[in-house]
């Protein structure tokens, strides 16, 4: 049976290393006051489900190794003395299901961007998450509760909601863009079909065109026409330019006008885009009807609307109201120079006038009942 070791250093320099089986599924590193610890052997371990690194002085631990364990599922560092942690290793790690780094007072800050989402992350309280912008609307309200669950230094529980610094990818510009593609693919290869709308709006928000952030398809489709050895600014480029010609596209075959900022377009090459979104935006308007059932008014189709969209959220509107909510509405968009058409067959479903994808409704819907925590900001490194 073929057997690996954990060399580790402690106060009194290298230690006795000691052996496990390379078949094991759990390995247990415990009380061994080790202050470093080299995990290199365990990239043999391929049935490696858990691994407890509990109760030691370690500081820091390159979790490299671990990339090569595809039974992953559970990683345990309590009790540390942890300063810095790359959770990056753990990017491919399919099957993790939980990260345990809860009391380790020394640590103050924390990269959730390659675990979070899939795997639940026990934390001290006090530690900093920063997360990719890409993952500002792929994580609900619910999802943030249910992934990150924080710890007092008195070892309870805590019910405060994660506060997550979200972050653009300005601070890779002066890498080549392979940095950043290389991060941003990695949370796509985890990201269902039904989410594509908000990983692109995540994702072009942090690459600084957020005025652009309604492209309603694959955002894969974006990075094409870039190249690993481009630089940052040249990939970005790229990708604005490519998102100018999909969008062109989109909105000329009556797809969605949202997340279209025409004040910030003008200012740039996309001011070519904005003739044919004002005359599509109007459309939008003209062609809608807005469902009746006895006093409940329907509201989804509206909210796939430019205008709809602006006037539902001023309004604090969800997705159906009443007649007295109707009548505000109409007077709204009567004071914007529309009129707003109702159908009383609910029976028959009315025609939509956009033409837009799951995700993308998906995603509307999500903002509209507030299941996204819009009060984190996004920062920019």
């Amino acid at each position: 049976m073929n057997s690996i070791r954990i060399k580790h250093d402690g106060d009194l320099g290298r230690q006795e290393e000691p052996e496990y089986s390379a078949e094991a599924s759990e390995i247990r590193f415990r009380n061994m006051h080790a202050k470093e610890v080299d995990l290199s052997d365990l990239a043999e371990c391929k049935n490696l489900a858990s691994l407890d690194l509990s109760r030691n002085a370690l500081e820091t631990i390159d979790l490299t190794p671990l990339s090569n364990c595809p039974m992953l599922e559970r990683i345990i560092a309590r009790e540390n003395r942890i300063e810095l942690l790359d959770l990056w290793p753990l990017a491919e790690n399919s099957l993790l299901k939980h990260v345990d780094l809860t009391l380790n007072r020394t640590l103050r800050s924390l990269d959730v961007t390659p675990v979070i989402g899939r795997a639940l992350l026990s934390l001290d309280a006090s530690v900093v998450l920063t997360a990719d912008s890409i993952l500002i609307w792929l994580l609900t309200r619910k999802d943030l509760e249910d992934m990150v669950f924080l710890v007092r230094t008195d070892r309870v529980g805590w019910s405060g909601f994660p506060v997550i610094i979200w972050r653009g990818y300005e601070s890779f510009a002066g890498e080549k863009w392979y940095v950043t593609r290389h991060r941003i693919e990695s949370v796509l290869a985890r990201t269902s079909r039904g989410n594509w709308f908000s990983a692109q709006r995540g994702m072009m928000v942090g690459l600084g065109m957020g005025e652009l952030s309604g492209y309603d398809g694959d955002p894969r489709e974006l990075f094409k026409g870039t190249k690993n050895e481009m630089s940052y600014a040249e990939a970005v480029g790229e990708i604005h330019e490519r998102a100018l010609q999909l969008l062109e596209s989109q909105v000329a075959g009556g797809g969605s006008t949202l997340f279209l900022d025409t004040e910030l377009m003008r200012k740039t090459g996309a001011s070519r885009l904005i003739p044919a979104l004002v005359e599509s935006r109007k459309r939008e308007i003209d062609e809608i009807r807005i469902p009746l059932r006895a006093s409940r008014v329907y509201l989804r189709g509206l909210w796939l609307t430019h205008y709809g969209f602006q006037v539902l959220s001023a309004l604090g509107l969800g997705l159906r109201t009443d007649l007295e909510g109707l009548n505000r509405l109409e007077t709204c968009f009567n004071e914007l120079g529309f009129e707003l058409r109702t159908t009383e067959n609910p029976a028959v479903r009315p025609r939509s006038s956009v033409s837009a994808s799951d995700s993308l409704q998906k995603h509307v819907y999500h903002l509209a009942l507030g299941h996204y925590d819009t009060r984190q900001p996004m920062i920019r490194f």
